[in-house]
């Protein structure tokens, strides 16, 4: 009978063990369990952590590339605005330029005919010089000049001469203090009698002195013609 109670207390303390056992493996497999999901969830936060790091930085990067492709915008709009101002400054400044260089422009009118040897034909010496004078006596047609300051009135003759391809021979005249025309267009002093040659007016009146004395004024009109008779002009 005796033994009989040690066998069942014995089976009853092996079934506590067995129940203290299976707990406690039970709290070990729990508090396990939990260790791992916290390690998990903290492996989880720190790898969303980095994502929302790494996205952050992405940002910040595409906002700094907005911004400088913004102001590499707005330097090349800026060079492009100064380009014009400058080139629409300095085309005004060249019409300005344009306008008072054009403004300041001076200009006589030359003309130069033998008419009253052309009408009088038979006052010639020479019948070779007969191919030379127009039937209309007009060897130059009004002309205009534009001249410089200081120019004169002999300037404007050879410079005109010159262009139009017209023989101009002159010299200077120490008694005059001036250049003396001999001859224009192969047309000379003396080719019609001793009182004929070369005589110039300015405004319709004729100088008391040589050409090259006579300083251009804006507006002259100046005629050379040859006259048969200087006693008369």
């Amino acid at each position: 009978m005796e033994d009989e109670l040690l066998k069942k207390a014995r089976k009853k303390k092996m079934r506590l063990i067995a129940v203290i056992v299976v707990v406690a493996l039970f709290a070990v497999s729990a508090v396990w369990g939990l260790s791992v999901k916290k390690a998990s969830d903290a492996k989880k936060a720190k790898a969303e952590a980095a994502q929302t790091a790494k996205s952050e930085e992405t940002k910040a990067e595409k906002k700094a590339e907005a911004k400088k492709k913004a102001e590499k915008k707005a330097t090349k709009e800026k060079k492009a605005e100064s380009k014009a101002s400058s080139s629409s400054s300095s085309s005004s400044g060249s019409s300005s330029s344009s306008g008072a260089a054009k403004s300041s422009s001076k200009y006589v009118y030359i003309s130069i005919s033998c008419s009253e040897l052309s009408n009088n034909m038979g006052k010639l010496k020479d019948e070779a010089v007969k191919k030379y004078i127009p039937s209309n006596g007009v060897i130059l047609g009004k002309t205009k000049y534009e001249f410089k300051s200081g120019e004169t009135v002999y300037d404007a003759l050879e410079a005109v001469c010159s262009r139009k391809g017209i023989q101009k021979d002159s010299k200077y005249d120490s008694s005059y203090g001036s250049q003396y025309v001999k001859g224009i267009n192969y047309l000379y002093e003396y080719d019609a009698g001793k009182l004929s040659g070369w005589l110039y007016q300015v405004n319709g009146v004729q100088p008391d002195y040589g050409c090259s004395k006579y300083k251009l004024k804006n507006g002259d009109v100046i005629h050379w013609f040859y006259t048969i008779n200087y006693t008369k002009d």
